[in-house]
């Protein structure tokens, strides 16, 4: 390569700011790759944040985490989220088939008092802060 005069050197990331430069096709290119990698990194940041968790507990997030506020017993809220996530765990039931019936129970029954005192628990935290 270095007979026809092109030689490639190491950019670091100061170059990513100057995208408006008057450059040749290589400084485009490198400008155009921090653009794509920039942007494709906070997209993807984004997507992943909003949907980390297994679909059952990101269904029952979605179901339990927005009457953290109410007067609701944390009982009837979580009872109401099992109901209304019910496909997504009859999925997540037969995805289970294979593990021993008694753990199944226990996994069902932690997770269900998981999400009753993690109500709880945010509901202590918000009165302690008043």
């Amino acid at each position: 390569m270095q007979e026809l005069g092109i030689t490639f050197e190491y950019y670091g990331s100061e170059d990513c700011s100057v995208l408006l430069e008057n450059v040749g096709i290589m400084g485009r290119f490198r400008n155009l790759m921090c653009v794509l990698l920039v942007s494709s990194g906070l997209i993807s940041s984004n997507v992943f944040a909003e949907q980390y968790g297994t679909p059952v507990s990101i269904c029952l997030n979605n179901h339990t985490i927005p009457f953290i506020d109410s007067d609701r017993p944390a009982t009837e809220v979580v009872d109401a989220a099992y109901k209304q996530c019910q496909d997504v765990i009859l999925q997540w039931d037969k995805e289970r088939k294979s593990l021993p019936p008694g753990m199944v129970a226990k996994q069902d029954e932690e997770f269900h008092l998981f999400y009753i005192h993690m109500i709880e628990a945010r509901r202590r935290a918000a009165e302690k802060r008043k």
